[in-house]
């Protein structure tokens, strides 16, 4: 998990919210027929589903995710299970054959111009109450040219968002705190907007192919839903991934030496079309020049 952490809290380690499994139409292609693992909530209550086709998310009842809003306006992150509540809700069954068809998803889309990709990590503090727990929420766009990278970072103390946006060749930050905005004065490229919070997919999709093909794959069923269970070592850390019909909805991720030190990811969003509603401005916000904002709010980065 040191080398997630690094990734995430550059971020905080985040490369998880309760999420009921999309089915997908296994006679497309994984980036043909690319979907979202649906959210669900610990007590089994299901959120409705999404494919490639659809930009909005999973619904939940009690909170909604930044998918879910067309302007995402406001800094929200799901609700999402931690490492302890996936353990203790999972029930492994027999090893069956190794299956690559949720990694080989996670991979072209990685390599794909146009995709949409989020995931929320929790990942416990160092007193490692649940109360304490924090969830960071990640979410990318490409569309050739444009794309479009978030953070939510939501803690007991508070939520905070933050975005760029690249758009016809100009680049911008957004700030969803402050309900404002402004264009860089130095144009980001695709791949600066996307690694701008250390957590895109390529890296993430990287990250897993270093040692996935050595799993120990059964049938397992999680919060009552059945799925596939992937356990394998990477490094020093315990990484045991959820599939269901080849689509990743969970990643648990732990030091072999130290169970408490752990993360876990949920799938919210693995689509091969973008979100046109998050590739633009937000609507209501200030326009500021750079200079403005940071005589406003200080330094942004």
């Amino acid at each position: 998990m040191k080398k997630l952490l690094a990734l995430i809290v550059s971020l905080a380690v985040c490369c998880t919210m309760f999420a009921a499994y999309s089915d997908i139409d296994r006679s497309s292609s994984p980036a043909e027929s690319s979907s979202i693992a649906d959210t669900t909530t610990a007590d089994n209550s299901a959120a409705d589903t999404t494919t490639a086709d659809s930009s909005s998310a999973a619904d939940s009842s009690d909170t909604s995710s930044e998918a879910n809003t067309s302007s995402a306006d406001e800094p929200t992150a799901p609700t999402v299970p931690s490492f302890t509540e996936i353990r203790e809700n999972e029930k492994a069954a027999e090893t069956v054959d190794f299956d690559p068809a949720p990694f080989d998803l996670l991979d072209e889309l990685a390599h794909s111009e146009h995709h949409t990709f989020s995931y929320t990590q929790k990942y416990a503090a160092e007193d490692n109450t649940v109360d304490s727990d924090i969830t960071d929420t990640y979410t990318e766009v490409l569309d050739g040219e444009n794309a479009y990278a978030s953070m939510i970072s939501d803690s007991a103390e508070r939520s905070s968002k933050q975005a760029y946006l690249l758009l016809d060749g100009r680049s911008y930050f957004i700030d969803y705190d402050n309900k404002a905005y402004f264009e860089e004065k130095e144009a980001k490229t695709v791949q600066q907007v996307i690694y701008a919070f250390s957590r895109d997919l390529e890296s993430h999709s990287d990250w897993l192919n270093e040692g996935y093909s050595s799993a120990v794959v059964c049938k397992a069923t999680l919060f009552g839903k059945d799925c596939l269970k992937y356990s394998f070592v990477l490094g020093e850390e315990n990484i045991t991934l959820y599939a269901k019909d080849g689509v990743p909805t969970y990643i648990t991720d732990s030091y072999t030496d130290d169970e408490e030190d752990n993360a876990a990811i949920t799938y919210n969003r693995l689509e091969a079309t973008a979100d046109q509603d998050l590739l633009k401005l937000p609507d209501g916000f200030k326009q500021l020049t750079q200079d403005e904002y940071y005589d406003l709010y200080g330094q942004y980065d």
